[in-house]
């Protein structure tokens, strides 16, 4: 079973759904953003976590069985019956020292170009 790594941090928790709650964007193919992971915590019931590449695979999430989200891995979810569940996203500090930087290279050169 895949597990986050050390170096990620959560970042953002979605709020809890149901069955009857869950966004339809979640049950059909999907992804994260680029060095974002996932970690798919189910409170009560049972949910079906389908990753569809690099090989389709589907493992079935409880309360004592979480699934991790790889970026940029296609998958999807769908409700076993009752649920309640929630997705908290994480993503890599150097990734997100990165991108800061990045986007301070981009402030610089555009006030160079103004």
């Amino acid at each position: 079973m895949k597990v986050l790594p050390e170096e990620v941090r959560p970042y953002k928790t979605t709020p809890v759904f149901t069955e009857e709650t869950v966004p339809p964007g979640l049950l059909r193919q999907h992804t994260t953003k680029e060095g974002a992971w996932a970690k798919i915590v189910v409170l009560e019931g049972r949910l079906l976590y389908r990753i569809l590449a690099p090989e389709v695979s589907e493992i079935l999430l409880t309360s004592d069985r979480c699934g991790v989200v790889e970026p940029q891995v296609p998958h999807e979810v769908s409700p076993d019956g009752p649920v309640r569940f929630f997705v908290e996203f994480s993503n890599s500090l150097v990734h997100d020292r990165n991108r800061t930087m990045f986007r301070l290279f981009q402030v610089i050169l555009n006030s160079r170009s103004a």
